[in-house]
């Protein structure tokens, strides 16, 4: 073999690993990159607010709280993150509402999160009440879209890891029991039905 040659396939073999480097790598979305086009395609509604109440927020402004949602409270896998979505869709109308329409003491943000659990979160955010404490935690998307999450990630009685890593894997036992262990509710059909429909998309 010629010097040349030699020092031709030298130049190639070093030449390899830079190319390997170089090569673009497919963008997947991760945890909390959830959009309003995802949220779109499954509540149509959620486009817009023409018509709807004064409480109502479109998917463009409740995606990146729902995000931040996510990422604050660790809630990291596809299948637990569209359980919490399906709440907030099922709770808040399409995010229609951030109170109940027949008002209850105590009761609301937009998983509609009963009294004793919206004194605990805001505790935990560090906000002091001023004796409306629903209105005070409705005053921020962030704060009022993030009750689900925080539900979730904080109340591990009902709502233990065993049951999120059956959501990971997607099985539908582990978002029936999150609905009835952890929500503490029978309304499971129409909310499995929205799960279902975020699952489909297979990832944000």
């Amino acid at each position: 073999m010629s010097i040349i040659m030699k020092s031709f396939m030298m130049n190639a073999l070093l030449t390899l690993p830079l190319l390997a480097v170089a090569l673009p790598t497919p963008s997947i979305a991760g945890p909390g990159e959830i959009t309003a086009e995802d949220i779109i395609k499954v509540a149509p509604a959620t486009a817009s607010c023409a018509g709807r109440g004064p409480q109502c927020v479109t998917a463009y402004q409740a995606a990146p709280a729902i995000a931040n949602s996510f990422e604050k409270y660790g809630i990291v896998s596809f299948g637990s993150q569209a359980a919490v979505v399906s709440t907030i869709l099922y709770e808040s109308s399409n995010f229609e509402y951030d109170s109940p329409i027949d008002p209850v003491a105590g009761k609301g943000t937009r998983n509609m999160q009963s009294a004793e659990f919206n004194e605990k979160y805001a505790s935990a955010l560090g906000l002091a009440s001023t004796g409306d404490t629903v209105a005070l935690l409705n005053q921020d998307l962030d704060t009022s879209f993030g009750s689900a999450a925080w539900y979730l990630s904080s109340q591990r009685g009902p709502c233990p890891m065993s049951m999120r890593d059956e959501m990971h894997a997607l099985n539908s036992a582990g978002y029936e029991s999150y609905v009835i262990n952890c929500l503490a509710t029978g309304e499971l059909a129409d909310r499995e039905q929205i799960w279902n429909s975020l699952l489909a998309l297979k990832q944000w």
